[in-house]
């Protein structure tokens, strides 16, 4: 019985730890974070090379027939909302969506 539920705290102990690791420490968790620090220094008006030596390439890219696009970036765990930027057709910043 003392065997089985020691099997037991130690399966709970390792699914914990991965749980935290990525959660808290893996590459995806620590991206998102520095991303949602990185968008606070992101202005209407600057243009797409600015913005992409300040946050790197996006994860995902949406566009429009207009030539508006919205490009998309790696969020903490668990995060409500998107960090994103939106270009209008001549490249420029027109909205930043900060992490709320």
């Amino acid at each position: 019985m003392k065997t089985l539920f020691k099997a037991i705290l130690l399966a709970i102990f390792i699914v914990l730890a991965i749980a935290l690791y990525f959660i808290k420490w893996g590459p995806r968790a620590i991206k998102g974070k520095e991303n949602a620090e990185k968008i606070l220094l992101i202005e209407n008006g600057m243009s797409m090379r600015e913005v992409f030596e300040i946050m790197g390439l996006p994860i995902e890219k949406m566009g429009n027939t207009n030539g508006d696009s919205t490009y998309y970036y790696q969020t903490p765990f668990a995060a409500a909302s998107n960090i994103s930027v939106s270009f209008d057709y001549t490249g420029r910043v027109v909205h930043v969506q900060p992490l709320e």
